[in-house]
Formats: C-alpha cells, sequence, structure tokens
C-alpha cells in the first residue's frame, strides 16, 4: 500500500508487515474500529500516516485512532496486532473486551495505559523472559488464540501473576521452558480460518 498523497513521506520497507499496522477490534459502542501502531523504531515512523489514510477507507476517519506520541507524560509506542491478543469472549457484549500485550521490544505497558483508559477493556502485560525475547520479540511468536476459549502461550518465563490474571478469562495450553524450541519453529504464528488452523 501505497499512499497517493504527495505530503506523505514514503514508508519503510516493512510496511508489507500487516499484523504491525495496528490492531482492528469491535468497540463499546458496537461499531468496529482500527487503532494505527504507533512506531518505537524512527524507520517505521513514516508508516503510520500511510496505514491511517489506507483504512479509513475500510473503517471510516472516525473510528481510525492514532495513539499519542506521550500518555501521562511517557512516550506511548504500539505495534499493532503482533503484540495484543484478544482472549476470551463476552457473551453479554458479544466481544472479546480482554487482551494480552506483549511488552518489551516493541510496545510499552503505557499503550496498556491509553488503552484501558480509552477503550471499554482490560490490558494484561506480558513480557518475555530476555533469554528468548530478542529472538521472539513479538507476542505473536509467543501467543496464539485457538479459538474464543482457549491459547497456545509460552510460559516459560513468565511472571506467575500474568499466568494466573491470563487464566481467569481463557485457558491456556502451556508451551513450558521444555517447547520453547517449538515457538522458534512458528507454531504461534499460524492461521486461524472458521473451521481450521493452518501451521
Amino acid at each position: 500500500v501505497m499512499s497517493d498523497n504527495p505530503n506523505t513521506e514514503v514508508p519503510s520497507n516493512d510496511l508489507v508487515w500487516a499484523a504491525n499496522s495496528g490492531l482492528a477490534l469491535k468497540g463499546a459502542d458496537g461499531k468496529h474500529k482500527f487503532i494505527v501502531s504507533r512506531f518505537k523504531a524512527k524507520s517505521r515512523r513514516t508508516e503510520t500516516p500511510v496505514i491511517a489514510e489506507f483504512v479509513k477507507n475500510i473503517f471510516g476517519e472516525e473510528n481510525v485512532i492514532i495513539p499519542p506520541e506521550e500518555y501521562n507524560g511517557k512516550p506511548l509506542f504500539f505495534e499493532g496486532e503482533a503484540d495484543c491478543k484478544a482472549i476470551g469472549f463476552d457473551k453479554e457484549k458479544e466481544r472479546t473486551n480482554v487482551y494480552v500485550v506483549g511488552v518489551g521490544v516493541r510496545t510499552n505497558e503505557v499503550f496498556c495505559e491509553w488503552f484501558q483508559d480509552n477503550f471499554d477493556v482490560k490490558a494484561i502485560a506480558y513480557k518475555a523472559p530476555d533469554d528468548i525475547i530478542e529472538d521472539l520479540y513479538h507476542l505473536d511468536c509467543l501467543l496464539f488464540p485457538v479459538d474464543k476459549y482457549s491459547i497456545i502461550m509460552n510460559t516459560y518465563g513468565i511472571d506467575k501473576e500474568t499466568i494466573k490474571e491470563i487464566k481467569k478469562h481463557t485457558e491456556i495450553i502451556e508451551m513450558g521452558e521444555d517447547e520453547v524450541d517449538v515457538l522458534f519453529n512458528g507454531l504461534t504464528n499460524s492461521i486461524r480460518g472458521k473451521h481450521s488452523i493452518i501451521m
């Protein structure tokens, strides 16, 4: 996707990583919204206006949100659905309103604060251990929603309270220290269809 606006800078080659572009979700008002990524890497910041311009044609301008550069006096970074996974399902609200947010490399806890304060959601911060986050730096390398009620998730090196909090909202198929190699082979980068999972 390239912008035809002459005032928009040419984005980086990383624009092809669609999961990094933002997060689509159903808002409390029942409307579908899109939160555009606020990239930490300087080389990717030119992507934000291009993504915003494109998704306005799908969601409508009023439903496309760009997070602020700072929130509560702290820099905010967010790298899209690759770092933010919906878990569980609220039958009463007919939508998912609990998210696990991978924090550390590309997305920070400031985004979690902003996300919770501005949307009717709960954001659970998930920080992977240093010995694997260098290579598996997005949450989608560590967590995969199997369906509305269960996820495959790396639990190696994860804070016990974080795991406990996530279990309140979904069943976890745990991938511990002995299964880390499977994660490096791309298990959680699978594609979920309506009736099937492509691995």
